[in-house]
């Protein structure tokens, strides 16, 4: 089942942006709008924002949970691996804190900036 998780990260996160249509890739930037009424705490006012916010907090979530459960599996060493501890809250704030403090990368894919983000935030320390 890890091995399942592990393979479906990486696949995600690699292979998919590259067979997908460019112009409809979500980066960084983007990643970084979508999630902003729930990092700034904002209300949230339309349609659009309720569905931003199912968004940002289910492609943060999901993505740390996965790479939690790749820090927890014995003999995984590799890179996409984060420790215990993050919240819906702290795993967005990692993400956008990081996402504001490089603008600069604001081109690259959504899900390999906050993979970033979350590897500086949430080291993985294995048992």
């Amino acid at each position: 089942m890890k091995s399942f998780l592990i393979t479906g990260l990486f696949t995600a996160v690699y292979a998919l942006p590259a067979i997908a249509d460019q112009s409809s890739e979500l980066t960084v930037g983007k990643g970084w709008e979508i999630c902003r009424n729930y990092y700034e705490n904002r209300p949230l006012e339309n349609a659009k924002d309720h569905s931003d916010l199912g968004f940002c907090l289910g492609i943060t979530r999901g993505v740390y949970v996965v790479m939690r459960e790749n820090c927890n599996t014995p003999g995984y060493a590799g890179p996409l691996a984060v420790g215990t501890g993050g919240t819906n809250k702290s795993i967005v704030h990692s993400f956008y804190k990081w996402a504001d403090e490089n603008p600069d990368q604001w081109s690259i894919p959504f899900t390999q900036g906050l993979i970033i983000a979350l590897i500086q935030s949430f080291p993985c320390a294995p048992a």
